[in-house]
């Protein structure tokens, strides 16, 4: 299974150490929890992105990274059904933070599947960095990954 992660140039090196999360906090972890986004496609992984944006503050110095997980390792699911009626609000519930702090700090899979808030029939992928089967995921080197002009209308 390919995942994929979008970023700035800048911060390619430490893409995949949760560094970023840790620091802003997201739906799906708290400050002070290293966690690292990924989506099942790259396409999802730019609309993940833009939500973020504005038309004037559309990146031109990110980069994609493709990882592939081992047939081996565990994905463990979060269906969409089990998650609370506001789990994609714009305000991330709590609920959301704290499921996903304490599946970073029981380590119990490397990967946790979760639906995206942008579109709740695709899905997401969390990774814990921090977890002793990290080293099974092969990372891609980035590629250079340009947001077409026209979303910027």
């Amino acid at each position: 299974m390919k995942l994929y992660r979008l970023c700035s140039a800048r911060h390619q090196a430490t893409a995949f150490t949760g560094i970023g999360a840790s620091i802003a906090g997201g739906r799906w972890n708290s400050r002070g929890v290293a966690m690292v986004y990924t989506a099942e496609s790259l396409s999802l992984a730019a609309l993940e992105c833009l939500v973020h944006f504005s038309a004037q503050t559309l990146p031109n110095d990110y980069v994609s990274i493709a990882v592939t997980l081992a047939p081996r390792i565990l994905i463990e699911c979060v269906a969409l059904n089990t998650l609370p009626a506001d789990w994609a609000e714009e305000d991330q519930p709590v609920k959301t933070r704290k499921l996903g702090d304490e599946w970073i700090k029981e380590k119990r899979s490397l990967v946790l599947q979760i639906p995206s808030a942008i579109i709740p029939l695709e899905c997401n992928y969390l990774i814990n960095p921090r977890h002793p089967d990290f080293p099974l995921l092969q990372i891609d080197s980035p590629i250079a990954f340009k947001f077409d002009a026209r979303l910027k209308s």
